[in-house]
């Protein structure tokens, strides 16, 4: 179990990453914010918003796999430089 300390230099790099994915291909929520203080919920933590879509965890028949293997076509053509 990670402590709050240990998880905080990942959540701005998470929230960065995904606000430079939003002029691509690649479906991302847009980022709300970001709290770095952990008096808060106790680590810091981003705030998405909400994208009405289907999970890929839980992808239901094949346009659903058809979009999932889209997906990963597209950010393995980013450029990532």
């Amino acid at each position: 179990h990670a402590s709050p300390r240990a998880l905080a230099p990942g959540v701005p790099v998470e929230a960065r990453v995904v606000a430079a994915l939003a002029p691509s291909a690649v479906p991302v929520p847009a980022v709300i914010g970001v709290e770095m203080d952990t008096t808060v919920l106790g680590a810091p933590f981003a705030v998405y918003e909400w994208v009405d879509a289907p999970h890929f965890g839980e992808a239901r028949g094949e346009g659903s796999y058809l979009a999932y293997v889209a997906t990963i076509a597209d950010i393995h053509a980013l450029d990532w430089r």
